[in-house]
C-alpha cells in the first residue's frame, strides 16, 4: 500500500466499511423477499414465518446500527 495523508486512510476505511455494510444489507434483504415470495406462493401453507422474518429484520437493524457507529458524523 501507497502512503497516504491520515485523512485519505480514513477514507478509505470508511469506504471498505459501506461497501462491507451495503452486501450484508443486500443479504439480509434478498433473504427476506425470498421469505416473502415463498409465502405468496404459497397461501395455504400454514407455515409460520414470522419468527425467520423477525430474525431478518432485526439483522437488519442491528445491521444498520453498526454502519451508524463505524461512520460517525463528521
Amino acid at each position: 500500500m501507497s502512503w497516504k495523508e491520515p485523512s485519505e486512510r480514513h477514507n478509505d476505511e470508511q469506504i471498505a466499511a459501506i461497501e462491507r455494510a451495503a452486501h450484508l444489507i443486500a443479504k439480509t434483504l434478498a433473504a427476506g423477499f425470498h421469505l416473502l415470495a415463498a409465502a405468496a406462493a404459497s397461501p395455504a401453507n400454514t407455515t409460520d414465518n414470522s419468527p425467520a422474518i423477525k430474525a431478518a429484520a432485526k439483522k437488519l437493524n442491528d445491521l444498520t446500527a453498526q454502519l451508524h457507529k463505524s461512520n460517525p458524523p463528521a
